[in-house]
């Protein structure tokens, strides 16, 4: 029998909140910074979710994103504990690496709101 060819599904809003947020500010971001934007989201959307629910759903989509669809890429830079997500342009096709000239959207210190 002939394989079955699934038609690509949109993205929801978690994805396009964690999306928009990494492409407003530019640099590469880890998930705690990512959970505060994605906690004020939240708060607004209707039903507001609220609390450990919106750590577990920015928890898978940024699996989901960085894993099996490939629109984020995941920096280690071994000074600060978990991975950085970014745009996956931002990254080498072949390797996953970053590429040298976006090692500068890197964010490493805590960002003072």
């Amino acid at each position: 029998p002939p394989k079955r060819t699934r038609e690509p599904r949109e993205l929801n809003g978690w994805d396009n909140m964690v999306l928009d947020t990494i492409k407003t500010t530019g640099l590469l971001l880890p998930k705690e910074t990512i959970l505060k934007q994605a906690t004020k989201w939240a708060e607004e959307q209707t039903p507001p979710v609220i609390g450990p629910e919106v750590e577990l759903m920015v928890t898978r989509t940024l699996q989901k994103l960085s894993g099996k669809k490939k629109m984020l890429g995941t920096y280690h830079s071994g000074l600060r504990r978990g991975n950085h997500y970014g745009l996956k342009e931002w990254f080498f096709n072949s390797s996953g690496k970053l590429r040298r000239q976006h090692l500068d959207r890197l964010v490493l210190k805590e960002q003072e709101d």
